[in-house]
């Protein structure tokens, strides 16, 4: 998907793209990037941009109070000299985000400023573009122990992060466990969902490379701790296969 620079820039985006949201706010946004091509278009414009900025520059450590003094210089907060700033409701995430690369950056240049006139010029790094997250709806099955309406799905293959949402609805003394299911057929256990709004899952490094677009993602109900063999065991309640964002 092109992500040329939007018009109307959304700081959720940009709080999504850089994993400062939390709980229920990240859900949220979560099933926006699922239901809204605008809103995802954004996140993936946010993630890439900030990806370049952090290869473009090399690593170098800013002096000691920079931070400090440029946030105290932002209108924004209203802080004085000697006192922490506090950050307002609603911007202080992307704000401090700013102000880090800003204090970056000017570490930069005055470390240009003294070295010798001879030293050779820091290279480019060819900036590198994060992996387009894979999202997928997780569509019941027909079956009474199935969910009311379809489980959104993100996952992240730069992190290895799977998130799913609506993911608590295995009954008292159950298990959901999640599934992928590629080309041969074969379901491949994943991870137990948690009792909760949104299950997180931590895909194993062996197992990254099942999750690729086409990949089915199934939900079955299990005895507690998952199927005790290779293949589900209960019944299966919900299936999706992924997609790119």
């Amino acid at each position: 998907m092109a992500t040329t620079e939007p018009v109307d820039p959304d700081m959720t985006a940009a709080d999504l793209a850089l994993d400062l949201l939390e709980g229920e706010e990240r859900a949220a946004a979560t099933r926006r990037a699922l239901a809204d091509r605008d809103f995802a278009a954004q996140v993936a414009w946010w993630r890439q941009t900030m990806a370049g900025l952090v290869a473009w520059w090399p690593a170098v450590e800013p002096p000691s109070g920079l931070e400090a003094r440029v946030m105290a210089s932002t209108a924004v907060y209203g802080t004085s000299a000697g006192r922490s700033p506090a950050p307002v409701r609603g911007v202080a995430p992307w704000w401090r985000v700013a102000t880090i690369a800003l204090a970056g950056i000017a570490a930069v240049l005055a470390l240009m400023l003294v070295l010798p006139r001879h030293a050779p010029a820091p290279q480019r790094v060819p900036a590198r573009v994060a992996a387009a997250p894979l999202i997928a709806a997780i569509a019941p099955a027909a079956d009474p122990a199935a969910p009311a309406a379809p489980l959104p799905a993100l996952y992240e293959p730069d992190t290895g992060m799977l998130r799913v949402s609506g993911a608590n609805i295995a009954p008292n003394g159950r298990s959901a466990q999640l599934w992928a299911i590629g080309e041969d057929g074969v379901p491949h256990a994943l991870g137990i969902l948690t009792h909760a709004s949104e299950a997180t899952v931590r895909i194993a490094a062996a197992d990254r490379a099942r999750l690729s677009p086409g990949t089915v993602l199934a939900i079955s109900i299990e005895p507690p701790g998952g199927a005790p063999g290779p293949v589900p065991t209960g019944p299966v309640v919900a299936t999706g296969p992924l997609s790119r964002l």
